[in-house]
């Protein structure tokens, strides 16, 4: 089978529970790698650092990364020079630029999708009566790759605190996992408070959830939402209490204790991530 890419949804549609994701295959339009970029696609370290002075003596934020650029070599076949021509052209209009930071998935690493856009478009086209080659650049606005099958797992609350194991977590990078918790009682909860055993990382909304109400901590998005019925949402963050650390997942087990809620349930929802 030609080793081919394919390139279609959103950034929100990889992280966001329940969300499709709508592929192209360019190999639709006869496209075929030449030249399969090696895994792992390392970031570089940021060889600078930012420092904002204040009376405390200040911040800084170093670590970062710089961001990822991933050639994809490509060829197109065609029986013209006018066929290649339009084939090209074709490509061109669905690798738009300014459609932004999209899904791309690449048949090489058929267990993981990337995000980012096209720095670079249709360049280095060296075109024949048979075909062309040619280059794309995506600049990946994550360092990381996202697994292409979510993960869920349903645990009930039925006393508090509850300690929920959340085992097997793949990848070689932490998960930004989306917790909802149900309140399925006909009472009000206390604070609910969601915590890493291992880590340390809490978060807590400081009112508790009423009868049959449900809140959803995005670590991704870094926001607390609530909902009455599980489907319609709405972010809510004067909820939040003095923690904020929403817990993120290891590679491997994870230890999360809930508080606050005696009978209801608790859903963890995440991809694993590659770096």
């Amino acid at each position: 089978m030609p080793n081919s890419f394919a390139v279609g949804s959103s950034l929100g549609d990889v992280v966001t529970p329940g969300a499709s994701i709508s592929l192209q295959d360019m190999g639709a339009l006869d496209v075929v790698l030449t030249d399969v970029p090696s895994w792992p696609v390392l970031p570089s370290p940021s060889t600078h650092g930012l420092e904002i002075p204040a009376m405390n003596g200040g911040y800084g934020y170093v670590g970062q990364y710089e961001p990822v650029e991933l050639t994809l070599k490509c060829f197109v076949g065609a029986k013209s020079v006018a066929g290649v021509r339009e084939k090209i052209d074709a490509i061109a209009a669905v690798l738009d630029s300014r459609k932004g930071d999209r899904v791309w998935k690449v048949d090489a690493w058929p267990d993981r999708y990337f995000v980012g856009m096209v720095w670079k478009g249709v360049g280095g086209t060296d075109i024949s009566g048979s075909g062309a080659d040619f280059e794309i650049v995506v600049r990946l606005s994550q360092a990381f790759g996202f697994g292409v099958t979510p993960k869920e797992k349903t645990f009930f609350l039925q006393e508090s605190p509850r300690v929920c194991a959340v085992d097997a977590v793949g990848g070689t990078a932490e998960a930004l996992p989306v917790w909802t918790i149900c309140n399925v009682s006909t009472s009000p909860t206390d604070a609910v408070v969601l915590r890493h055993a291992d880590t340390g990382e809490v978060v807590c909304m400081v009112d508790g959830l009423a009868a049959g109400e449900w809140v959803r901590f995005d670590r991704f998005r870094q926001c607390l939402e609530t909902s009455m019925d599980g489907e319609t949402w709405v972010k809510d963050m004067r909820r939040l209490g003095a923690w904020v650390d929403i817990p993120e997942l290891t590679p491997g087990s994870n230890s999360i204790e809930v508080s606050g809620v005696p009978s209801g349930a608790l859903v963890c929802w995440y991809r694993e991530r590659y770096l």
